[in-house]
């Protein structure tokens, strides 16, 4: 039991790790996007609620970044 609760918790950080390196790569590919008054066209905002996923360990629970445009 103990095994895959370690299992688990590995594949919750590595889910955390990619979702985190693929919101930097949208934000680095938008960062030339600014509007008149100089702010950043797109900016990170918070996390949505934790949901869960599944994988071959089972349910595992992640958080979902959001971005947003700041003029808005």
């Amino acid at each position: 039991m103990y095994f895959s609760e370690m299992l688990k918790s590995g594949a919750q950080k590595l889910i955390a790790q990619a979702v985190e390196t693929e919101l930097e790569q949208l934000l680095a590919q938008y960062s030339p996007l600014k509007f008149e008054s100089g702010q950043q066209g797109l900016v990170r905002n918070g996390c949505l609620p934790e949901r869960s996923t599944h994988t071959g360990l089972g349910d595992v629970v992640v958080k979902i970044p959001t971005v947003r445009d700041p003029e808005k």
